[in-house]
């Protein structure tokens, strides 16, 4: 494997560490709210309870707890 020019590498290196920076607070917002039950989903103002809906192939969804949208207002 080749060796990055001292000049590319340290832009390279800063470039990825500033998306990683970025990036952790989306994930750990996305997957605060998985796997959690109605009323726990209900408790966080982060999350919202999607019902259980039929979809239109005849596939039925369960309800689940979806991360809420950050420009949304949490419910009082």
């Amino acid at each position: 494997m080749r060796k990055l020019n001292p000049s590319i590498r340290w832009p390279m290196l800063l470039a990825v560490t500033i998306i990683a920076i970025v990036a952790a607070p989306a994930a750990a917002f996305a997957n605060a709210c998985t796997k959690l039950d109605k009323a726990a989903c209900d408790r966080q103002a982060t999350c919202t309870w999607v019902a259980a809906y039929k979809r239109m192939d005849g596939v039925k969804v369960s309800g689940f707890c979806h991360p809420r949208d950050r420009r949304d207002k949490p419910q009082q």
